[in-house]
């Protein structure tokens, strides 16, 4: 379902949706966070940040298990490092 037709189904039954929660792309913007994630953290193992296509749950899995959040927080922390 694209943006618009989940945010009028939402809206219809009253319900609040986060758009920031949608997944992030990481083909062509993950070298951009991970350079945002390292000013950051700078003490955060070059293999953590390793990506290979079709392995996002990957990444998403070192950097839960890294920081204790779920998979949509980490996922909402790549969308606004990628939108700074």
């Amino acid at each position: 379902m694209n943006d618009f037709l989940t945010l009028l189904f939402y809206k219809k039954q009253g319900k609040e949706i986060n758009m920031e929660s949608q997944d992030f792309n990481f083909k062509g913007k993950w070298d951009v966070v991970k350079e945002r994630i390292r000013e950051e953290f700078p003490d955060i193992p070059e293999e953590d940040f390793n990506y290979q296509e079709g392995k996002e749950e990957d990444v998403y899995g070192r950097f839960q298990q890294r920081f204790g959040k779920s998979r949509q927080e980490i996922q909402d922390w790549f969308n606004r490092l990628d939108k700074r």
